[in-house]
């Protein structure tokens, strides 16, 4: 089922449905498939595999219903996998192909243990005994075709590509045994991987290590696993591993340094300045050490120089707030990479590391509240808040990054940030959202934005939203001219189908004055 003629799959590679929210029909064709991957998915694109439908529907009509299909690969059945599938154009969609079996009175089974692990389909045709499906299922699911040595084995001939794809599974298969990890090549690179693969990554690394138990010999597994980690973005796992090697194995440069990246990475300079001290002195001509040091100082410089408070946390501590720097530009390139953050921010396509530190650099020439990245203290950056400020009023948009989408983070976020900005004297915020971008919608509501009746000529389905941060400040009479007025001196690209409705007659015209004088004596 996984290895169906090429032909037949290229031929709906390229295109992709826009899903509207409806009821599923119930029978097996296109608008069931799209109804009810809307149901799923809100309004992901989702890439249906037509051709490979119709040539499994004459397979099975030609074998009279006599016939068993088999099919793994890394499930997409959630928004996040759904996105990735229609960038990447990587799979076949085999989920699609299971629903409209079942649809069509097929004898199915469908198992993934976890998000991070292969799903395993089987399609039977309906004369097929209902028992023998049941046995077949159990095999798949608890079946191990090989020994965790013979894995182990096999595992030390692959290539990095190859590895980079396949341990994970075979990782699972041995039940998470440490020593397979040993004999993977140590570099590889998970760049170029797709990000279901970082995905099985992360799961079978946290579940090996604790697999683990620390030697007294030296045998650099702690590392092995700590580069591993942080390669997928998991610095929490990774500090672990080399603070268990610190521990047991006494201060080293190389390890303090690593551990440094990692303390950096996830949020934490001056933790990262102190190692890095740690190790110049049991080290002073580490060339290393000495270059990652002069590079902390000079990004602790950059954030002293900063109108707001840097690295302020929330209130759990598992948040901080950075101001968005050059360091910060692989980790965003990785979690900015599908193209509806760009779409329903507002914001250009990064595509590529230049296009993402020339970003950067043009966002940090506003300074202040304007750019700041979430950092998380185990996954390090997982989006990011923006404040575009003149005078007492605000502009705000956020995104939360492809993997971390749904945690809350960057509602969680803004709060802090919202926090910040009233300290620095802001009184009100204001943003906008795309009509059909519901989750956003639900976050803004929540953090106790107020809709407004105001849309721009170009895009009627824009939304524009209000939020006071002292409460009484801002009056309805003014958040219409204050927004308009604020655009414009911000140079936001939106032309307002109309003058503020304050500006239209002269009694509204001494409401507004009067409203605005009260504003400027209420601080």
């Amino acid at each position: 089922m996984g290895s169906l003629a090429s032909a037949h799959y290229a031929l709906d590679r390229g295109n992709v449905y826009i899903a509207e929210m409806q009821e599923p029909p119930s029978s097996g064709h296109a608008d069931a498939l799209l109804a009810y991957y809307a149901i799923c998915c809100g309004r992901s694109p989702v890439v249906l595999p037509l051709a490979a439908i119709e040539c499994v529907s004459a397979l099975a009509s030609q074998s009279r219903e006599r016939y068993l299909f088999l099919g793994a690969d890394l499930g997409i059945v959630n928004e996040p996998a759904l996105r990735e599938q229609v960038i990447g154009k990587e799979y076949l969609n085999l989920h699609a192909l299971l629903l409209d079996r079942t649809w069509h009175g097929a004898r199915t089974w469908y198992c993934q243990p976890g998000d991070a692990e292969l799903a395993t389909y089987l399609v039977a045709g309906s004369v097929v005994p209902l028992a023998a499906i049941e046995v077949i299922g159990k095999i798949l699911e608890q079946g191990q075709a090989y020994r965790s040595l013979a894995i182990m084995e096999a595992a030390s001939y692959l290539t990095a590509p190859a590895a980079a794809k396949l341990i994970p599974a075979m990782l699972a298969s041995t039940s998470y045994f440490p020593a397979l990890l040993q004999v993977c090549p140590r570099h590889i690179d998970f760049s170029a991987l797709h990000s279901g693969v970082a995905q099985q990554w992360r799961a079978v690394l946290e579940q090996t290590w604790n697999n683990y138990r620390t030697q007294s010999v030296f045998d650099c597994f702690y590392r092995c696993v700590a580069e591993y980690s942080a390669s997928v973005g998991d610095w929490g796992l990774a500090k672990q591993c080399i603070e268990s090697g610190l521990q047991l194995h006494g201060d080293n440069p190389v390890d303090l340094v690593f551990l440094a990246r990692c303390e950096s990475a996830s949020g934490d300079l001056n933790r990262a300045h102190d190692l890095l001290l740690q190790a110049v002195a049991l080290a002073p001509c580490d060339t290393n050490a000495l270059s990652e040091l002069e590079a902390i100082k000079r990004r602790l410089a950059d954030v002293g120089r900063l109108p707001v408070d840097p690295g302020r946390r929330d209130p759990s501590g598992v948040l901080v707030l950075e101001a968005l720097h050059m360091d910060h530009a692989p980790a965003l390139l990785r979690q900015y990479r599908d193209r509806g953050i760009a779409a329903m921010a507002g914001l250009p396509e990064l595509q590529t590391l230049a296009q993402v530190r020339q970003w950067i650099r043009s966002q940090r020439l506003t300074g202040g509240l304007a750019a700041q990245a979430i950092i998380h203290r185990r996954w390090g950056l997982v989006g990011m808040v923006f404040l575009r400020r003149s005078g007492r009023n605000a502009y705000f948009y956020f995104w939360a990054g492809c993997d971390f989408q749904g945690c809350g983070y960057a509602s969680n976020a803004a709060r802090l940030l919202f926090e910040m900005a009233k300290e620095a004297g802001v009184h009100s915020v204001y943003t906008s959202v795309r009509e059909g971008n519901y989750r956003s919608r639900r976050a803004l509501d929540s953090l106790g934005f107020t809709a407004m009746e105001v849309c721009i000529e170009e895009d009627q389905r824009l939304l524009f939203m209000h939020k006071s941060l002292v409460p009484g400040v801002t009056r309805e009479e003014v958040a219409e001219w204050q927004l308009q007025t604020l655009c414009r001196e911000i140079a936001a690209p939106f032309r307002f189908a109309s003058a503020p409705a304050v500006l239209q007659s002269s009694c509204a015209l001494e409401r507004f004055e009067s409203a605005r004088k009260e504003e400027d004596m209420s601080v």
